[in-house]
């Protein structure tokens, strides 16, 4: 879904908090703000925002 924002967005993948091993999923940054989002596998389970 990510991959369908138009090219005034940019999404970062993956980026690194601290100097542990956590991360940020994703960043998006656009015109509306900066967005951080959380994504998880949940096996068998189907979620999509409209």
């Amino acid at each position: 879904m990510l991959s369908k924002l138009g090219p005034e967005w940019t999404v970062l993948h993956a980026v690194p908090v601290g100097s542990g091993s956590s991360d940020i999923d994703h960043v998006v940054i656009g015109p509306a703000g900066v967005f951080t989002i959380n994504t998880k596998n949940h096996t068998g389970k189907i979620s999509e925002l409209s």
